[in-house]
């Protein structure tokens, strides 16, 4: 499984510096550190939500190939309803695996599922589906400049409820994270807040195209995610990279129900800088996130 990789990410977490007195925890915020790598597929789901086929694009370690195929193989997916007829459907899906422990107590779990939009001729329009957000004008958000002086990578993941005539009604980070940080808890926590910061000034002023509709849309369908990056020289979207990453835990949009289908969306699913909608047409009948690849 890229052992290399995976075992220089893991010395540099495991070997971090422990947090001194002055670097308590702010504001009961808890930051959780982990090793990661995403994975792209294409799939195949049966009318009944059994898995028809399954085609990884991200290369793999054969043995991490057979054992993620295994586990997606034992998955249940929500049928997709073609006027109101469960079909068979194909869509693309992005799996978030995380290294767990150390040497041989080394442990791969399932740390994010999602489905991302792809331009595929054999797509299905599903019936919940609507005609997607698209993006009018995102200019960049200014790089913070300490931050970048310092070498710091973060990503955010902003999720943004779209006004009908285009603009930014709602706005909230869905998740962020930084990679590759050694310092201590307070300065990481600083320099989250400070890309979030940097990240949502520069939304504010974002347009967006909504595409007219005889039936009202639904908050959850007026909502979006776009991903925002600050790279220092560092790419945290290259498939079947093992990151190491310290991020703040996935947060509830507040003008949302809990029950939302895009709640387990990631910072790491999310690939690019393009617009997404919050909820897809695809999902698992189940929740799979923490379960061990076998």
């Amino acid at each position: 499984m890229r052992a290399v990789s995976l075992v220089m990410a893991l010395a540099w977490l495991l070997a971090g510096p422990a947090l001194a007195s002055s670097d308590a925890p702010i504001a009961a915020t808890k930051l959780e550190t982990a090793v990661i790598m995403r994975v792209d597929a294409k799939i195949v789901i049966e009318p009944g939500g059994a898995l028809g086929d399954v085609k990884f694009d991200t290369p793999l370690d054969p043995a991490l190939h057979a054992a993620l195929e295994r586990a997606v193989r034992g998955w249940r997916f929500k049928p997709v309803l073609i006027d109101g007829v469960p079909r068979r459907a194909n869509t693309s899906m992005r799996v978030v695996l995380a290294a767990l422990g150390a040497d041989k107590q080394l442990r791969i779990v399932v740390d994010s599922v999602d489905f991302p939009m792809a331009s595929n001729p054999e797509a299905v329009i599903a019936d919940d589906q609507v005609a997607p957000i698209t993006s009018n004008r995102l200019n960049p958000p200014r790089y913070p400049p300490t931050q970048m002086h310092g070498g710091v990578t973060a990503k955010i993941l902003l999720g943004m409820r779209i006004t009908p005539e285009g603009r930014v009604g709602e706005i909230a980070s869905i998740q962020s994270m930084l990679l590759q940080t050694r310092q201590g808890e307070k300065a990481n926590l600083r320099n989250i807040r400070v890309f979030e910061a940097a990240a949502i000034t520069a939304a504010r002023q974002w347009t967006f195209k909504v595409p007219d509709s005889t039936v009202p849309r639904t908050a959850e369908q007026m909502t979006i995610t776009v991903p925002v990056t600050f790279s220092a020289g560092y790419d945290p979207d290259t498939p079947g990279q093992w990151l190491a990453v310290v991020r703040v835990p996935r947060q509830q949009l507040p003008w949302l129900p809990p029950a939302a289908g895009g709640l387990k969306l990631g910072v790491a699913s999310a690939a690019g800088g393009g617009v997404s909608p919050f909820s897809s047409a695809f999902g698992l009948s189940s929740d799979v996130v923490g379960t061990s690849l076998q």
